[in-house]
C-alpha cells in the first residue's frame, strides 16, 4: 500500500485526534444488566490492541433473535496503514487482502444499521468497544451509546477458578469446537459461551 505525503499527514492528524479523544476514558457504552434474548454477537480484528492508534482490519457480526441466528454481516476493512507480520500470521489478513476493501468510514452506518439498537454481545468489552466508539472520535459519526454484555466478564462469574480472559483458553476449557478463522468463527465462539453462561 503507498500513500502519498497529503494522505500520510491527513492520516496522522487523525490518528493523534483519535487517540487524545480515547485517551479520555469516556465510556459511553452502559453494561447490560438483564439478559437479553435478542442481540447482537460483535467482533473486530484490529492492526494491534490500542484503540484510536491502531485500526480495525476485519468485521464479523451475528444477529440473534430468541437466541436463533437470524443474519450475518461480516466485511474487510482497509485500515490505511500497514498491517503487521504477526497480525497477519495469526489473522490470515494481509496488507493485499485488504488493499481494495472499504474504508471503516464507508462501512460503519451499515453495520450501526444492522445492530438496529440491540444489545452487543462481545468478549472483551473494553477492547472491543473503545475500538467502536474511537471511529466517532475519528470521523465524527455518532455511534449509539449501545448495552453490552462481556463474555469474559461473564464467564469469571459463572465459572469457578476460571480468571484467563483469551477466548481461545476458555473455549478449550468449555470444550467447545473452536477454529480462529475469522470474525465469524470468533462471534460462534463468543455466542456459544454466552448460551453456556447464561444457561447454567
Amino acid at each position: 500500500m503507498v500513500f502519498t505525503a497529503e494522505q500520510l499527514l491527513k492520516e496522522n492528524r487523525r490518528r493523534t485526534r483519535s487517540v487524545r479523544s480515547t485517551s479520555m476514558g469516556i465510556r459511553k457504552y452502559k453494561m447490560a444488566r438483564q439478559i437479553p434474548e435478542d442481540y447482537i454477537v460483535l467482533d473486530f480484528e484490529t492492526t494491534g490492541p490500542r484503540p484510536g492508534a491502531d485500526r480495525i482490519i476485519q468485521i464479523g457480526a451475528i444477529k440473534y433473535i430468541n437466541n436463533e441466528k437470524t443474519e450475518v454481516y461480516y466485511t474487510l476493512i482497509n485500515p490505511r496503514r500497514y498491517i503487521p507480520h504477526d497480525v497477519t500470521k495469526r489473522t490470515t489478513i494481509t496488507n493485499y487482502l485488504v488493499e481494495d476493501a472499504p474504508f471503516i468510514e464507508d462501512k460503519i452506518n451499515e453495520l450501526i444499521d444492522f445492530i438496529e439498537g440491540l444489545p452487543i454481545v462481545t468478549h472483551n468489552a473494553s477492547l472491543h468497544m473503545n475500538f467502536l466508539y474511537a471511529i466517532e472520535h475519528m470521523e465524527g459519526v455518532e455511534i449509539p451509546a449501545f448495552k453490552v454484555i462481556d463474555t469474559a466478564r461473564l464467564a469469571r462469574k459463572s465459572l469457578s477458578g476460571f480468571t484467563h480472559q483469551k477466548l481461545e483458553q476458555l473455549t478449550t476449557y468449555l470444550q467447545l469446537e473452536y477454529e480462529a478463522q475469522d470474525t465469524i468463527s470468533n462471534c460462534e465462539a463468543i455466542h456459544n459461551i454466552y448460551q453456556l453462561c447464561t444457561t447454567k
